[in-house]
């Protein structure tokens, strides 16, 4: 039981993933709205995997600084 406690804290919500994924999806595509199809997927699968990586980051440390706190 408990450390099925730990694994849902592994993960940030799912919505947040969605949202910040695809604002940056958003902004990237106004801010280079031209490029050739193949340099715009990997821009935005690599901008994806950043921000994935970001959210995944932030989220677990701000988890485990709460959980040293109690």
């Amino acid at each position: 039981m408990n450390s099925e406690k730990r694994d849902d804290n592994k993960w940030a919500p799912w919505w947040l993933y969605v949202a910040v994924i695809a604002g940056g999806s958003f902004v990237k595509s106004l801010l280079v709205p031209d490029l050739p199809v193949l340099l715009n997927g990997l821009l935005t699968l690599t901008l994806g995997g950043f921000l994935f990586l970001v959210i995944t980051v932030a989220y677990r440390s701000m988890k485990s600084a709460g959980q040293q706190r109690h």
